[in-house]
């Protein structure tokens, strides 16, 4: 567990980061403003819901298998978040907080 000094100190020193060092798919290097969308953003987190309930929350049918290939057993499931749409490191920054509250509570969810 961290501090929430610690904490505050890390998320100024991230809001501080003006240039990112990319690689192209050319595996070329270059610099890039922290306002280019580069990222696709994705959180999650472990969930204690039931299959059924993690069914209502998503929509879907979820069956976890309570054991996988020669008696591998399930220990933690979890719910995720993710975004399809590259973002900048400074709308990440933004959004994260809201995506990771979003995964336990509904009503953050639907905003």
């Amino acid at each position: 567990m961290f501090s929430s000094s610690i904490r505050a100190y890390a998320e100024e020193a991230v809001q501080k980061i003006v240039k990112i060092f990319a690689i192209e798919e050319n595996n070329t290097i270059v610099e890039r403003a922290s306002t280019d969308p580069l990222f696709k953003a994705g959180v999650n987190g472990p969930t204690h819901l039931s299959d059924s309930e993690i069914g209502e929350k998503t929509g879907y049918k979820v069956t976890f298998p309570q054991t996988l290939n020669s008696g591998y057993s399930l220990k933690e499931k979890c719910l995720g978040l993710y975004l399809e749409k590259d973002i900048s490191l400074n709308l990440y920054d933004e959004l994260h907080h809201s995506m990771v509250k979003a995964i336990f509570d509904d009503n953050e969810f639907k905003n």
